[in-house]
């Protein structure tokens, strides 16, 4: 419910509480049941529309080093340099 990235203000206890166990509990099946709890309430849900995903096209110059591409569209430069 606050965590970052909560863009449309989405609040559910059972999604929170599932959300907690996935990061307290080790057993690898309870952790995966959680999850598609999680997907299950998501998808019912809908708090958000989850629309069109423009592709995006990025030219980087052979000088530039340790950078690709993130999923999310971000652009982390941690780390990037530009070399001779």
């Amino acid at each position: 419910t606050e965590q970052r990235g909560n863009y449309s203000g989405y609040s559910n206890l059972a999604l929170d509480t599932l959300f907690e166990l996935t990061n307290t509990t080790a057993d690898a099946q309870a952790r995966s049941l959680a999850f598609q709890a999680i997907q299950d309430i998501i998808y019912t849900d809908a708090p958000m529309v989850f629309g069109y995903v423009p592709e995006e096209i990025y030219g980087v110059s052979n000088r530039v080093q340790n950078w690709k591409p993130s999923p999310d569209s971000r652009i982390y430069l941690q780390g990037v340099s530009l070399g001779s």
